[in-house]
C-alpha cells in the first residue's frame, strides 16, 4: 500500500502508532510522523478511534452555541470567572500584527476540570478549577465528553513522541497529570463581517504548548514549513490535524520547530475545533535527547510561558496586568520568542 498524502502532506495512523513497535505498520507509522514534523510541521492524523464519532457532535454543539444572540453568549463571557475559560466575543483582539484590523472569529475556551477535592497550585490558578458554561441545554456534556476524548488521542501522541525520543514510557505523559491543556472552539464568521483584504481571518503565529490536535470543518489553515513556504492544509473527513508547538521544538532540541500557521481570509463561515496539549503548569522543559553542552534552548518552565503568551492574546488578561490584578513574574513579553520571521 502506497503512502497516503494529502497536498503533501502525510496521514498517520494512530491505530499504527498505539500498535506494538515491532510490527512493521507501527514502525512506518513512527517514521511518517516524525519525516513530516520535521519537513513540514505537521501531519493529518488518522483511524482515531472512538473520537471519530464524536466530531460531528462537537461540530454540532459548537455551532448551536455560537448562532445563540450576542446577549445571550456574554452571560458566560471569559473573564467573569477566576479560570480561563467562556466566551470570547469578536472584540477580544489578540496582538498579530496581520490580524490588527477585521477580527473575523469568535471562540469558547475550556480545559480539563480538575476532580473533587483537588487543590490548584496558585501559580496555576487561571488554568484549573471549573470552567464557565452556558446555560445550553447538551452544550455542557457533548463538549467536555470531546474534550476527554481528544484528551485520550493526545496521551497516545505523547507515548509515540517518548518512543521517537527513546524515553521511558511515561516519561513525558507522567508530566501531564494536571496539564494546562485546553481546548477552543472557534467560529470564522465569513461574510457576516467584513475585513480588510490585508487581514488574515486568524494572523500567523505558533501554538505555546507540546502539540496540538485541530479539526476543521472548511478550508483556509495554512502552515509555513521550514523552508519559509505556506502551504495550504485542507480539511479531511475522520482526520485530525497535529500541529508542532513550542514545548516540542524544545524538548526535541529544534529537531521539530513550532508551526507557524494562520487562517486565511475567506467569505465562507468556517469551524475549528483545536486542542492544545499541554504539561503541568511547573513542568521544566529541556531537550531530551541531547547532553546539556549541545542544548540550543535554555530550560523553561511550560505554565510560566504559556500564562505570558495567553495574556498577549487576550485584551481581560493585559486589562488585569495594567490595574494590578493579574501578574507575570518576567513582565509582558514583546513576542512569542517561537515565532520566527520568515513566512
Amino acid at each position: 500500500m502506497g503512502v497516503i498524502q494529502v497536498a503533501g502532506i502525510l496521514l498517520v495512523s494512530l491505530a499504527a502508532l498505539e500498535a506494538r513497535q515491532s510490527l512493521p505498520a507501527s514502525a512506518e507509522a513512527h517514521r511518517h510522523l516524525a519525516e513530516d514534523l520535521e519537513a513540514v510541521g505537521c501531519c493529518y492524523l488518522t483511524d482515531l478511534g472512538p473520537l471519530v464519532a464524536r466530531l460531528d457532535q462537537a461540530a454540532a454543539a459548537a455551532r448551536r452555541f455560537f448562532a445563540l444572540p450576542e446577549a445571550e453568549k456574554l452571560r458566560s463571557r471569559i473573564g467573569l470567572a477566576p479560570r480561563h475559560s467562556g466566551y470570547v466575543p469578536f472584540s477580544e483582539s489578540g496582538l498579530y500584527a496581520d490580524e490588527s484590523e477585521g477580527r473575523r472569529y469568535e471562540a469558547f475556551d475550556l480545559g480539563p476540570e480538575d476532580a473533587p477535592g483537588d487543590s490548584c497550585l496558585p501559580a496555576g490558578g487561571l488554568f484549573h478549577g471549573a470552567n464557565l458554561w452556558p446555560a445550553l441545554p447538551g452544550f455542557r456534556e457533548t463538549i467536555y465528553e470531546y474534550l476527554l476524548a481528544v484528551r485520550a488521542v493526545s496521551f497516545a501522541v505523547t507515548r509515540a513522541l517518548e518512543r521517537l525520543f527513546g524515553l521511558a514510557a511515561g516519561d513525558l505523559q507522567g508530566r501531564m497529570g494536571r496539564a494546562t491543556s485546553q481546548l477552543r472552539l472557534i467560529n470564522y464568521a465569513g461574510e457576516a463581517l467584513p475585513a480588510p483584504a490585508t487581514a488574515s481571518d486568524m494572523g500567523k503565529h505558533t501554538d505555546y504548548e507540546v502539540f496540538t490536535l485541530l479539526y476543521q470543518t472548511d478550508s483556509g489553515l495554512q502552515v509555513c514549513d521550514p523552508g519559509g513556504s505556506w502551504r495550504e492544509v485542507p480539511p479531511r473527513e475522520g482526520t485530525l490535524v497535529l500541529l508542532v508547538g513550542n514545548l516540542l521544538e524544545v524538548l526535541s532540541n529544534g529537531r521539530f520547530r513550532s508551526t507557524p500557521h494562520r487562517v486565511r481570509q475567506s467569505a465562507a463561515a468556517r469551524l475549528s475545533i483545536p486542542y492544545f496539549a499541554a504539561l503541568d503548569f511547573e513542568a521544566v522543559v529541556a531537550p531530551v535527547n541531547a547532553p546539556p553542552g549541545e542544548w540550543r534552548y535554555q530550560p523553561l518552565v511550560a505554565g510560566e510561558h504559556l500564562l505570558e503568551q495567553v495574556t498577549r492574546d487576550f485584551a481581560y488578561l493585559r486589562r488585569r496586568l495594567r490595574d494590578g490584578t493579574h501578574r507575570l513574574p518576567g513582565g509582558l513579553p514583546d513576542a512569542n520568542p517561537f515565532d520566527r520571521p520568515e513566512g
